[in-house]
């Protein structure tokens, strides 16, 4: 996920000669900042995770694994894109989970299919010659 660090110059906006000040959240008439218009929601949650200079390693990992999914079901096909998007939102759940609870363990978060210990294919097959 690429990181934007090069600032842009330009003008001043003004309503009725009066400068508005930028905030990321929606106008209104009595803003409630329940919303929040971004070009780019990706570096909104990378930067939300690292207000105060402090960030969880985990939930990095999981945003940017969540956007390479979201990435990768752009350029694929129908039949696969729905299962991408299915673990791109799966990783952002469990960031917005780590995030508010950084004490839970989600390392045995599991999707639900496992694999039998033993379970080889040096087991269940045996090559030979003829």
């Amino acid at each position: 996920m690429p990181s934007f660090h090069h600032q842009k110059t330009g003008k001043c906006l003004t309503v009725a000669g009066h400068p508005i000040r930028f905030s990321i959240y929606a106008a209104g008439a009595k803003p409630q900042h329940t919303r929040m218009l971004a070009s780019n929601p990706w570096r909104c949650m990378e930067l939300a995770l690292n207000q105060n200079g402090k960030s969880d390693a985990d939930c990095l990992a999981y945003l940017r694994q969540a956007h390479d999914f979201h990435v990768a079901s752009e350029a694929a096909k129908a039949t696969a894109r729905p299962l991408l998007m299915y673990y791109s939102f799966l990783n952002l759940a469990k960031m917005l989970i780590k995030s508010k609870v950084p004490s839970l363990d989600l390392t045995h978060a599991i999707h639900g299919i496992a694999e039998p210990p033993g379970n080889s294919q040096s087991d269940r097959f045996t090559l030979t010659s003829q």
